[in-house]
């Protein structure tokens, strides 16, 4: 019974983008721009010259779920409209939405409300 809680948690928490994250969109297709820009980031960069910023590009599903993490709607409401726009492409798509939102927001692009 409180695996169906929580699960039931999950699918109403609101996932939002983190004002930090730069974005771009080309075509169909979302490239997150992380600024590298912390003390140790800009010793790094001196000593090793690494990046000072990291682009990602994201597929068309993380690009699509990228898109909907507006801060308005719930877990629930992307899966559905994962299912509509993708169909069994996603399946099985509660599970593959919630391990991405899990990522996302582990390396702190999104925050969960």
């Amino acid at each position: 019974m409180k695996r169906a809680n929580r699960k039931k948690n999950v699918l109403l928490m609101t996932p939002k983008r983190r004002k930090n994250i730069e974005w771009e969109k080309n075509d169909e297709i979302i490239t997150l721009i992380i600024k590298r820009e912390k003390v140790i980031d800009t010793i790094m960069n001196k000593m090793f010259k690494t990046p000072k910023t990291i682009r990602i590009e994201l597929d068309n599903i993380g690009s699509f779920v990228w898109e909907n993490c507006d801060g308005e709607k719930n877990v629930n409401d992307i899966s559905k409209t994962m299912k509509s726009h993708f169909g069994n492409k996603v399946d099985p798509v509660i599970e593959r939405l919630v391990t991405y939102i899990r990522t996302l927001k582990n390396n702190k692009f999104i925050e969960i409300q």
